[in-house]
Parts: structure tokens; sequence; C-alpha cells
């Protein structure tokens, strides 16, 4: 595959990634991982300072599911939704078809009121395998800039 061809896949990947999130189809979110996927929120301060515990760690699909459904049927919170904006998506090769992506984004929230505001921005780091020609994250880490999160973040970033 060539680099272009990778640039390209990975970019429909994180479209994808961000129409689930963004459209509330939250069940087909952990399909983007490879079985064994990592999904992580930490801040850039947990990273400066080596920090092992972030705010949301999920190392393998299952644990994902598992998050969607406590969102759906356990977890009490105010319903909510998000709308990503993002840019600047830079691919590297890492392997024979694994590659390391990132990409800056800023995420708004709506509340049931119609109340919204910015939420959280960031830069989500990837590697990104081709499973049977096909994108998916092997890993995610969602780096917030600030630690100030006003709320729990029960959908994922």
């Amino acid at each position: 595959m060539s680099p272009e061809q990778a640039e390209r896949a990975i970019a429909a990947l994180h479209a994808r990634y961000v129409e689930v999130i963004d459209e509330g189809r939250l069940e087909e979110w952990p399909d983007l991982f490879v079985e064994a996927g990592r999904y992580e929120i930490t801040t850039r301060d947990n990273l400066a300072n080596n920090y092992p515990i972030g705010v949301v760690y999920c190392d393998t699909r299952a644990m994902m599911v598992d998050r969607v459904t406590a969102a759906r049927r356990i977890l009490v919170y105010e319903p909510h939704s998000y709308r990503h904006v993002g840019g600047y998506l830079t691919v590297a090769p890492d392997g024979a078809a694994r590659w390391r992506a990132s990409a800056h984004f800023h995420a708004f929230r709506t509340m049931q009121s119609g109340d919204f505001r910015p939420f959280a921005c960031g830069v989500f780091r990837d590697v990104v395998t081709f499973a049977s020609g096909t994108p998916l994250f092997e890993s995610r880490q969602v780096v917030l800039d600030s630690a100030n999160i006003d709320t729990g973040l029960v959908i994922p970033l």
C-alpha cells in the first residue's frame, strides 16, 4: 500500500470514528478497533509528568463494548452529544501494515437543553493496522490539552 493510499484510508477511518461518536451510534465504536485494541483518554500534563493513569482506559474491544453498555443502560448522566472539528492529519509508516497517525481536534458538546459550548481539544495519537485491507485502530490515545473537564466522560471523545 502506498503512503497516499494509507493516508486516504486512515482519513476515512478518522471520519467514520467521529461520525459514529457524533451521531450517537456508540455500538459501532468498538468495531473500529482490533480485538486487542487500546483506547485511552489522558492529558498533556499526565504525559509530560509520566503519570500512568489517564481519564479513561480500555485495553480490549470487549472493554469498549462494556463501556457502551454502561453508558446506555447503567450510568446516569445528562443526555448530550458531541460535534468534532478536526484537521492536520499526519500519517507515517510504522512497519509492514502498520501506520502512526495524529490529528488535532476540538469537540463541542450540546446538551439536551440546546446549550452548547467547547468541551475538549487536543490530539488523537493513533496506531492503525490494516486487517484484510481495512484500517482499524490498534490504539487511540486521546491527549487533552487541558485537565479541566466539567463533567464525567461518558461518551468516548
